[in-house]
Formats: structure tokens, C-alpha cells, sequence
């Protein structure tokens, strides 16, 4: 069964007043409140620096998402995509834009924190 998060992960409030619990088995799908659109991996691309966009929700499965704890018992997540099985982080320097923007993309899970 896929569930569907409501928030937009650039906004996301770090004051939230009811902390989640996700299932780490379920899948999500996770919209933007103020878009109503779905995170998703662009052209649902299983390679490693594939770009996370915004996209109108269709249940594909590279709109669908694992929220895997980090450390057993902890409160961090990783967003770990269905279809490719890599996971969501920023892209490092230089591969930034010339914009000063940090891309969102999907790599393999190195265990690494930052």
C-alpha cells in the first residue's frame, strides 16, 4: 500500500508539532503542499546523479519512496527511492549550479552523514 506524505521537503517545518513515525516497509509518496506535486526521479533514471524533480503524482514507482532509519531507534531517515534503490542527497561541489543551488539527486547509500 503506497501513503502519501503532504509536505515539501525544502520547506519543512523544523518546529513540527507531531513527530512521524514512518514504517520503514511502507512505501510513500511525497507531495508538495504548495505544488501538489509528487518528488520523483526524472525519467524515472535508475543511474547514480539522476535528478529529483517535481512532478504530477501518477503512483509510478520512482514517485515512491522507503523512509529507512538511519540508526536503529533514531529520528533520521533516508529516502530510499523504489525503483533504483539509491537514495536521496544534495550534490556536492563543483557539480552545483553556477546559480548557487544545490541539485537534489539520487546516489547509493554510502552511510556517510554529510
Amino acid at each position: 500500500m503506497l501513503r502519501v506524505l503532504f509536505l515539501c521537503l525544502l520547506a519543512l517545518s523544523a518546529a513540527a508539532q507531531t513527530p512521524i513515525s514512518p514504517d520503514d516497509r511502507a512505501l510513500y509518496g511525497i507531495i508538495c503542499r504548495s505544488s501538489g506535486r509528487s518528488l520523483d526521479i526524472a525519467r524515472a533514471a535508475t543511474s547514480g546523479g539522476a535528478p529529483a524533480v517535481q512532478w504530477e503524482f501518477t503512483h509510478a514507482p520512482s514517485q515512491q519512496w522507503h523512509l529507512v532509519p538511519i540508526r536503529e531507534g533514531g529520528e533520521y531517515y533516508r529516502l530510499e527511492a523504489k525503483h533504483s534503490g539509491q537514495c536521496l542527497t544534495l550534490e556536492a561541489a563543483p557539480a552545483a549550479s553556477a546559480g548557487g543551488t544545490t541539485p537534489l539527486v539520487q546516489r547509493a547509500y554510502t552511510g556517510a552523514l554529510g
